[in-house]
């Protein structure tokens, strides 16, 4: 689409401005133009593909049906009864053969344009009178019809098109009409001929289905008037078919995907399609419950598209798993409504090597898994932490009960993470440990299968975060929160330095050698949000909703650097993967915020030497929910066989370099030897939309979420523009929210803008700027993002780092 929905908001006055160019500055462009009857106004640079019926009038078009009626009749009230129904935006055209009676290439009854709801030449009755019009008699010139509508079509500006053909006969002139399809398609004109044969003979069925072979449609036959209507209503109403993707069998204690695929099988475009995920329990169906959000609008489909929607949904808890019953909708505005059903009942995975996906293939006890990184991949947290590790202090706090503990045996894996370490610590010494991470892995002496690690948290100092959160008045300032976030922000660089690092140290050539040449995948984690959804408010009994918050922000903030980095790394065509699923592992049911019996992270802990350390930590079970999550997001991942062609030996040696290897001693059982900026409102505020480029007469809704409220729908007006003003609200939380912004372009495009906001008490500590949002998503989602927040002040223990 060449057009976009911006929104701006600025704080205090807050004006949220709905524009269709391209551009981070406000615009003034008029509206597009309506369409118009000229083939010219639907050149290929708007994309549009009409759909064109193309009718045999041939002389045996006056011969019966065969129930009674003529077939001219017949196909006369199969076209009238689509005209009747079409959507006012979908350029449709009727063109008849021959137009002399002899082997001419016929004539359009109504050329290609929108219906219109006047009385002009485009309107609906209009149409209907030239349909009546229509009379039988002469040849049956087919292929010389596609070649002359083709070559009209071109004319005017189109590279695509739907031709629906329709003939009761073999072709009766010189051009076979199969060669002419096959002509069109190697001329690079994007055409799909789905044909209907009304009574045909065989060897004109077989050229109706050579024609739709040709240029992939389908093939039809009517055996009567009443057949050619329904086929005719098939291929050119809008028809959608809705399947889903889930995993029937998920992991209790968490979450999982389900993911509806809605297909468009039918002609005109489906106009305002939305699709909807309802969700009930198995034994009691009456026990109905919406997904958030239970209804998602993804605007038009074209013919033959397909697109995809995903909701992330709870699978209870993991001492009782129930099956869950799940229905998913699909309709639009001129498409019926189709549904389909799937459950899911979750079950304990095995923890076996065989329920992990390809990219830990080769990890064995002969070539283990490589932990690099900070305390959340050495295990912090989950106790029982290795020692007498010489050159390596206890203070790293080594654990196999890390991550994936729970599917690899001590000796298939080697942590060399380490407590409070950053990402200089994979190449440097530190304090904890007298070597460098890569350094004490090129001293084991053995080949790595896989890597994995998270980095990035010591970086910006969650540990100064959680202090300050918890025990200071610090969390409570913004000039602390904006200084974290932007730290986290500029991480990106230095995280994808690391990951090249890191990856090339698990391929230098000397170990590619020994493994035959194969190279292996380095897996970044994501760090787990600890608490929950902010929208659920107070993280009992640590953080106040605004420092909830905050720590949901502050951890996406990081994630999306984590991410990009990843990004950066592929993009160079290094095998660094970013296992996503592993964000939520603790959501929604098991963070700190939960009770102590459910929670999957320590809390702030004051009992025992290991306390301060091991607070806002994963416990053994989060490490397990982490490992569940990891199985899960593996399941979807293809192993690279090779780097892409920019990385080189020369590279891999460079990033992988380090001093001379030293001897570590492992005199413990895991000896192997032995065996990874925000916009401000107030309660009841105003906001001011304005915009242009949008449909006349079409609504502009403006909702806020959590809870949703609609804070009003302003209609846009002759010249495609929008001016009003919204009340926020005074009873709206404050706190996290979105703003979502939905629209019609004046081309037809349903919009959809997602604009994240703080709410803050009628006297706010602070304004943030404006904030401009512009790209070129046309259905994009952008993260919610920044809070207000109330400052709160709490005596307790020093927290430890990651």
């Amino acid at each position: 689409m060449s057009r976009i929905v911006r929104a701006a908001l600025a704080t205090l006055g807050c004006a949220v401005l709905l524009s269709a160019p391209l551009t981070s500055t406000a615009s003034t462009a008029s509206p597009a133009p309506s369409p118009t009857t000229t083939a010219a106004a639907h050149a290929s640079d708007d994309g549009v593909a009409p759909i064109i019926v193309l009718l045999d009038t041939s002389g045996s078009m006056n011969d019966d049906d065969g129930a009674g009626t003529v077939k001219l009749r017949g196909a006369k009230n199969a076209v009238r009864d689509i005209v009747r129904t079409l959507s006012s935006t979908t350029v449709f055209g009727l063109r008849t053969y021959p137009a002399t009676g002899g082997c001419d290439g016929g004539k359009f009854v109504r050329p290609p344009a929108p219906l219109t709801n006047d009385y002009g030449d485009n309107s609906a009755s209009s149409v209907l009178g030239d349909v009546e019009a229509i009379t039988a008699g002469g040849n049956t010139p087919t292929g010389e019809a596609l070649r002359a509508l083709a070559d009209e079509l071109t004319a005017g500006g189109y590279t695509a098109a739907t031709i629906v053909l329709v003939s009761d006969g073999e072709s009766t002139c010189s051009t076979p009409p199969c060669d002419v399809a096959k002509e069109l398609v190697a001329e690079g004109f994007a055409v799909t001929i789905p044909t209907v044969g009304f009574r045909t003979s065989a060897t004109g069925a077989d050229e109706l289905a050579c024609v739709a072979a040709a240029t992939g449609g389908v093939n039809l036959e009517a055996g009567d008037s009443a057949e050619l209507a329904e086929h005719l209503d098939s291929l050119i109403r809008a028809q959608l078919e809705v399947t889903v993707r889930y995993d029937p069998t998920p992991m209790p204690g968490g979450s999982t995907k389900i993911t509806a695929v809605i297909a468009h099988k039918g002609g005109e475009d489906a106009k305002d399609v939305r699709v909807a995920l309802t969700l009930a329990d198995a034994d009691d169906p009456a026990d109905r419950r919406a997904a958030i959000p239970p209804i998602v609008r993804i605007g038009n489909i074209p013919a033959g598209r397909v697109v995809e929607r995903t909701w992330t949904v709870g699978t209870g808890p993991r001492s009782s798993p129930e099956t869950t019953v799940f229905t998913v909708g699909a309709w639009g505005t001129n498409a019926t409504r189709v549904t389909t059903q799937g459950k899911y009942t979750p079950s304990e995975p095995s923890y076996s090597t065989d329920e992990l996906g390809e990219l830990f293939a080769g990890v064995s006890s002969e070539r283990p898994l490589i932990i690099f990184g900070d305390s959340f991949s050495s295990g912090e947290g989950a106790g029982d932490y290795f020692t007498n590790i010489e050159q390596v202090s206890f203070s790293c706090h080594r654990t196999d009960s890390t991550y994936l503990g729970k599917v690899f045996a001590p000796d298939m894996m080697r942590i060399v993470a380490c407590s409070g370490a950053e990402t200089d610590g994979l190449t440097m010494p530190s304090d904890r440990a007298k070597v460098s991470q890569i350094t004490e892995l090129n001293s084991f002496g053995f080949v790595p299968g896989a890597g994995a690690l998270t980095f990035g948290g010591n970086d910006i100092g969650f540990k100064e975060v959680v202090v300050s959160c918890v025990s200071t008045s610090t969390c409570g300032d913004d000039d602390f929160r904006a200084r974290k976030l932007e730290e986290a922000a500029a991480l990106t660089d230095t995280l994808s330095t690391t990951y090249l690092q890191a990856w090339s140290a698990l391929n230098t050539p000397e170990l590619r050698a020994q493994r035959d040449g194969a190279y292996v995948p380095l897996v970044v984690l994501p760090y787990p949000k600890l608490t929950h959804d902010p929208t659920r408010g107070r993280c009992v009994p640590w953080f106040t909703p605004e420092e909830t918050a905050f720590a949901d922000q502050l951890v996406a903030r990081l994630n999306q650097s984590v991410s990009e980095g990843v990004a950066r790394a592929q993009r160079l065509g290094y095998s660094v993967f970013y296992a996503s699923d592993v964000e939520d592992a603790f959501r929604p049911d098991n963070t700190v915020c939960a009770s102590e019996q459910t929670r999957h992270a320590n809390g702030l802990l004051s009992d025992g030497p290991l306390a301060r350390s091991e607070s806002f930590h994963p416990t053994a079970s989060g490490y397990v929910s982490e490992t569940d999550a990891i199985i899960r997001w593996s399941r979807t991942q293809q192993a690279w066989t090779k780097p892409g062609p920019l990385v080189t030996d020369d590279m891999i040696r460079a990033y992988s370099a380090q001093p001379d290897p030293v001897e570590i001693v492992w005199p413990t059982r895991y000896d192997i030897r032995e065996q990874l900026g925000g916009l401000t409102i107030t309660q009841g505020g105003a906001l001011a939309p304005t915009g242009s480029g949008l449909a006349p007469g079409t609504p502009v809704t403006t909702t806020i979420y959590s809870e949703p409220v609609v804070l009003g729908t302003l209609i846009v007006d002759e010249d495609g523009e929008i001016n009003g003003t919204l009340s926020v609200p005074a009873d709206v939380p404050a706190g996290r929210h979105t703003l979502v912004i939905s629209a019609l372009s004046a081309d037809g495009e349903y919009i959809e803008r997602h604009v994240p906001v703080s709410v803050v008490f009628p006297t706010p500590w602070w304004v943030w700027g404006a904030l401009s949002l512009s790209g070129a998503l046309l259905l994009g989602a952008v993260v919610l993002a920044l809070i207000g927040t109330v400052a709160r002040r709490r005596s307790a223990g020093e927290p430890g780092s990651p």
